[in-house]
């Protein structure tokens, strides 16, 4: 609540009584946002409301329809207020925290209550997140619905998990994708495979029928691979965890952008070294509880790499649920030590 006051009174300080077009922190990503929801607002108005449901492929040119309809719907109802849109992105934004805190207490016993509070304040403070928040983007809608979902699944709130699924799915069905890999994944690390058919198939059968693209995206993807694509899959998996390369760094990003950038490159190469040291040291035995997400990220980058390359705002969805837990384990390694010293 503390930071959605925060910034939303920093929203009202940039926008006003502004409106959206007027602020436009990634203008090419975003016009295309822009126009497709000029067209469904003025359909809307022209045609009602189940013609532009029956032409949703017009606006989105895919199935990813969601934000676009989300975006359009408080552009006509706060009369294409910024300060009104960007106050929704904080909500959805702080909710997306809310959950992506609850899911790393569920899934990672080390971190305990004080530092999860601790989590959330880092993930608010999280630069890119910063910069994709007061835009039209989807990216923060996608890591909110994403957190949702781990969390739920974690829960084991079946019924709510398919409910959220499906409405991810709207926004980036390689997202989905790779979550019911996870849960594949997650049920067989688990010895507990005859669960996996309540739900697993379930979830399929369901996305599918709303959603047939999916099963057109795995094989599209499928037929793509050759040998020359595997240097630009290692590429591509380089990129994500160190996104963006500091010789690849976009010059018209904003200057604390591209200085966090040059900073976490070597910070996240600094605690991947770490982490490979603990996980050989434990002869890998603590390296099964981060094995799902570790399937997630490979799927989700071998999607990517194979359409059109990892940039930072994909990476971004992803890197919180990968980073933030090594940080806290290796805080909770020295604590570990402390205690033993002193002991």
């Amino acid at each position: 609540m503390g930071f959605f006051i925060i910034y939303s009174t920093w929203s009202f300080y940039l926008y006003g009584t502004g409106l959206v077009g007027d602020f436009l922190v990634t203008p090419y990503d975003e016009l295309r946002f822009l126009e497709a929801t000029n067209r469904i607002i003025m359909d809307f108005k022209a045609y009602g409301l189940i013609y532009v449901f029956e032409n949703y492929y017009n606006y989105s040119q895919s199935v990813h329809f969601g934000h676009y309809f989300v975006l359009a719907f408080i552009r006509f109802l706060s009369n294409d207020s910024m300060f009104f849109w960007s106050m929704y992105h904080n909500f959805i934004f702080c909710i997306g925290v809310y959950f992506f805190s609850k899911y790393l207490s569920l899934e990672y016993k080390f971190i305990s209550i004080k530092s999860i509070k601790f989590a959330s304040v880092l993930v608010f403070l999280y630069p890119v997140f910063y910069y994709l928040n007061f835009s039209l983007m989807r990216d923060i809608s996608i890591f909110s619905l994403l957190s949702i979902v781990l969390y739920l699944y974690k829960k084991n709130n079946y019924y709510l998990l398919l409910l959220f699924l499906l409405i991810l799915s709207v926004y980036r069905v390689n997202v989905v994708l790779c979550m019911l890999l996870y849960i594949l994944i997650d049920q067989l690390k688990g010895k507990n495979i005859l669960s996996i058919f309540k739900y697993i198939f379930a979830s399929f059968a369901i996305i599918v029928f709303f959603d047939y693209i999916a099963f057109g995206i795995i094989f599209r993807n499928l037929g793509r691979i050759n040998f020359s694509n595997f240097s630009n899959f290692i590429n591509e998996t380089l990129v994500l965890f160190f996104s963006p390369l500091p010789f690849s760094i976009d010059p018209m990003l904003p200057a604390y952008l591209i200085f966090w950038f040059k900073v976490s490159f070597f910070v996240c190469i600094f605690a991947m070294c770490i982490n490979i040291f603990v996980l050989i040291r434990s002869k890998f035995t603590l390296f099964v509880p981060v094995v799902p997400m570790i399937f997630f990220i490979l799927l989700y980058v071998f999607i990517y790499s194979t359409e059109v390359g990892v940039g930072f705002r994909q990476a971004s969805i992803v890197l919180p649920f990968i980073y933030i837990p090594i940080l806290f384990y290796i805080f909770h390694l020295i604590k570990y030590k402390t205690l033993s010293i002193r002991d």
